[in-house]
C-alpha cells in the first residue's frame, strides 16, 4: 500500500512539544503499532537562527505507566538485557538535541532532567551567534 510521504509542521520558537502515544501504520506486513511520540513521527520541523533563543514547553502526555517502585538499578552497568528490572520509569522523559552547540547543563540539553507522566517543562537552548547550519536533530533521552 503506497503512502505519500508528509513534511511535518514547521515551526520557530516558542515550540510545544506534546510528548504521547503516537500510532503508526506497518505498510508492509499491515496492522499499526504504539511508539511514543511528539504529536508524530516525526515530530515537528524546528527552525532557529544563529543568535536566538529556542524556547520549547515539552508536556508529557504519557500515562503513569511503570514507576520506579520496582527498579533495582544496582546492577545497571550489566545492561537491561542481563538486568531486566533496570527497566523501569518508561513514560518519564525529558529532551536531547544533536548537533546545536549548547550547555548541558540547567534548562538546555541537560539529558539528567527529568519530567515524569503528566509534568510539563520549559527549555531554553541559547544558540551562539556564530552557530553552524544544518539539520539537527532532537528525541527523548531518559537517564536514571
Amino acid at each position: 500500500q503506497d503512502q505519500e510521504l508528509v513534511e511535518p509542521k514547521v515551526l520557530r520558537s516558542p515550540v510545544t512539544l506534546p510528548l504521547q502515544a503516537v500510532k503508526l501504520p506497518v505498510p508492509w506486513i499491515g496492522g499499526h503499532f504504539w511508539t511514543r511520540g511528539y504529536g508524530s513521527v516525526p515530530g515537528p520541523t524546528i527552525r532557529v537562527k544563529p543568535g536566538e533563543t529556542l524556547r520549547i514547553r515539552l508536556e508529557n502526555r504519557l500515562g503513569p505507566g511503570p514507576g520506579y517502585d520496582g527498579c533495582d538499578i544496582r546492577n545497571s552497568n550489566l545492561g537491561f538485557f542481563l538486568n531486566p528490572d533496570t527497566i523501569c520509569a518508561l513514560n518519564h522523559s525529558n529532551l536531547h538535541v544533536h548537533g546545536l552547540h549548547v550547555s548541558a547543563k540547567g534548562d538546555e540539553d541537560n539529558v539528567l532532567r527529568h519530567i515524569g507522566p503528566g509534568e510539563n517543562k520549559w527549555y531554553q537552548f541559547h544558540i551562539p551567534k556564530n552557530h553552524m547550519g544544518g539539520t539537527h536533530w532532537y528525541h527523548p533521552h531518559f537517564h536514571h
